[in-house]
């Protein structure tokens, strides 16, 4: 059993042994959901140059894409 859990301490410092522990553990439905949340939650920070902020939006935007076609009920 693979999971956040049964990781030791040196595994714990280890982000991709983490992040594949949670996919694991959630699977990428879940990935989705939390990618697709920070997506709509982001919005611009007070001295965020628009150019930085169009580039975590778009990020946001292709990972939630990439990770599962598309969330459902979600039109662009």
């Amino acid at each position: 059993m693979n999971n956040v859990f049964s990781l030791s301490t040196v595994e714990l410092r280890d982000y991709d042994k983490i992040t594949s522990a949670l996919k694991l553990r959630f699977g990428d439905e879940h990935l989705t959901e939390l990618l697709y949340g920070q997506l709509h939650q982001r919005s611009q920070k007070a001295k965020e140059y628009l150019a930085a902020f169009a580039y975590e939006v778009q990020r946001y935007l292709n990972e939630t894409i990439d990770s599962k076609d598309i969330a459902p009920g979600v039109t662009y």
